[in-house]
C-alpha cells in the first residue's frame, strides 16, 4: 500500500471514529494519516474539529491558526475556530471570526446561526434579533434557531412571542430538552406555574436520551444563571431593565430545581458532583 492510500485509509478512521464519538481515537488516526502524508488537509482539518468535541480548546485555537495558514479562503475552519473562540469566552473574537466565515460563503448556516447567539451574549440585543429575523427567512433553519430566537425574546421579557418560537422549534423537533424548558421558562414568568411544570413533565416523555440531554441543559442554565447574576451586580444593564433581570435569573433558578430533582430521581453523577 503506498503512502496517499495509506494516508487516505487513516483519514476514513479518524472520521468515523469522530462520528461515533470516539475522539481521542478520531485524534491517533489523525496523526497516522498525517505521518503518511503531511499535507493532507481533510486530516488536518478533522483534527481541529476533533480537539473541540474533545474540549481541547487551547489545543484546537492553535491548530486552526494552522488550517488557516493552509487555506485562509476555508469558511468552515473560520467558523470552527469562532465556535473553539466562543467556547474560551472570547466573544468579540469568535465574532469576528464567524462574520468571516460568512465573508466568504454567505450559506454557512452555523456561523450565522451563531453569530445571532454570541451577540445575544453581549447584550446586543437590537443586532441579534436583526440577525435571527434574517437567518430565519431561510428554511433550512431548524429548531435550534427558532429556540435560540425564542429565548432571547424571553430575555426581552416578550413571553407570548418566545412561546410562540419554542413552540414551532419543539414542532421541529422534539427530541431536545432546552425548548421545553424555555417555553416551561416562559410560562413561569407569565405566572402559570402549574403550566410550566406540565410542560417539563411532558418534555421527559418525549426527549431522547433524557439524563444525556437533561445534564447538559442544567450546566447551560448554570451558565446562563452567573451570566445574568453578573450582569444584574453590575451597573450597567444594556438593553433590559433591572426588574427584567430579575425576573430572568428566578425563572432559570425555577428550571434548574425542575431538572435537578429529576436528575437525582435517575442518579446522575453531575447532581451529586454539584451537592458535594
Amino acid at each position: 500500500m503506498n503512502k496517499h492510500i495509506d494516508s487516505e485509509a487513516y483519514y476514513r478512521r479518524c472520521r468515523d471514529s469522530h462520528t461515533l464519538h470516539d475522539y481521542n481515537e478520531s485524534l491517533v488516526f489523525c496523526k497516522r494519516a498525517l505521518t503518511a502524508k503531511s499535507n493532507h488537509y481533510n486530516a488536518h482539518f478533522q483534527w481541529g474539529l476533533s480537539l473541540i468535541d474533545k474540549e481541547a480548546y487551547d489545543q484546537s485555537a492553535r491548530k486552526h491558526k494552522e488550517i488557516l495558514l493552509r487555506n485562509p479562503r476555508d469558511s468552515w475552519a473560520y467558523y470552527n475556530f469562532g465556535v473553539t473562540l466562543d467556547r474560551k469566552d472570547k466573544l468579540l473574537e469568535a465574532e469576528a471570526h464567524y462574520r468571516k466565515s460568512l465573508e466568504i460563503d454567505q450559506s454557512t448556516h452555523s456561523a450565522s446561526h451563531n453569530l445571532a447567539i454570541i451577540l445575544t451574549k453581549q447584550g446586543r440585543y437590537t443586532e441579534a434579533i436583526e440577525q435571527y429575523e434574517k437567518n430565519l427567512k431561510d428554511n433550512s433553519y431548524q429548531s435550534s434557531n427558532y429556540n435560540s430566537y425564542g429565548y432571547l425574546k424571553f430575555i426581552l421579557g416578550k413571553y407570548e412571542e418566545a412561546i410562540q418560537s419554542f413552540e414551532v422549534a419543539i414542532e421541529k423537533d422534539s427530541s431536545e430538552s432546552v425548548p421545553f424548558c424555555n417555553k416551561s421558562m416562559a410560562f413561569y414568568c407569565l405566572g402559570k406555574t402549574e403550566i410550566a411544570i406540565e410542560i417539563f413533565k411532558e418534555s421527559l416523555d418525549c426527549v431522547k436520551n433524557l439524563q444525556k440531554k437533561l445534564e447538559k441543559s442544567y450546566l447551560i442554565y448554570k451558565g446562563e444563571l452567573c451570566r445574568f447574576e453578573e450582569l444584574s451586580d453590575g451597573e450597567e444593564l444594556g438593553e433590559v431593565s433591572r426588574e427584567q433581570v430579575g425576573n430572568i435569573i428566578k425563572a432559570i433558578r425555577f428550571i434548574l430545581d425542575l431538572i435537578q430533582s429529576e436528575l437525582s430521581k435517575m442518579g446522575s453523577s453531575l447532581v451529586e458532583k454539584e451537592e458535594e
